[in-house]
């Protein structure tokens, strides 16, 4: 089961979610697709997959995980150009069973180093907060009277 989002290609399996990656041939292990605020867009986030640079198995975590790659890539490599389309990030979480969580006014999974509260959220994208409790415009204050002679 395969879903192309954003140029990407996505597979579930039993030991997660993996990502194509066509640079190295494979899939490769992926925590999330995450929201990153501080790029403003939607990425995978490898997590521990990608700890140490200097490893062997580096993006696969450890050789368990390489190796099952290797082989899920073996199996399933002639199903990657007929991924189905997922034109809404929504539908790709839902699919992949990411956690959710309403912030500001939307749906989002967060990158975990760019965690925001509400004020945080605002502040990012220069909104205001709507309250009741705001003040009316001075314009409201100084109306004119209007002659009805």
């Amino acid at each position: 089961m395969m879903k192309r989002f954003q140029d990407k290609i996505y597979a579930l399996s039993q030991k997660g979610l993996l990502l194509w990656e066509p640079s190295w041939e494979t899939f490769r292990p992926v925590v999330a697709v995450v929201w990153n605020p501080a790029h403003n867009q939607l990425e995978p986030y490898f997590g521990i997959y990608t700890n140490d640079i200097f490893d062997v198995d580096y993006g696969f975590g450890d050789s368990k995980m390489h190796d099952f790659c290797i082989e899920f890539t073996d199996g399933n490599a002639y199903d990657v150009g007929g991924a189905e389309e997922v034109a809404n990030v929504l539908d790709l979480w839902k699919w992949c069973g990411s956690k959710v969580q309403w912030i500001g006014d939307q749906w989002l999974t967060v990158h975990p180093c760019g965690v925001l509260d509400r004020k945080q959220y605002l502040k990012r994208f220069n909104l205001r907060a709507k309250t009741c409790r705001r003040k009316a415009p001075r314009n409201l204050h100084s109306t004119r009277k209007v002659n009805t002679h």
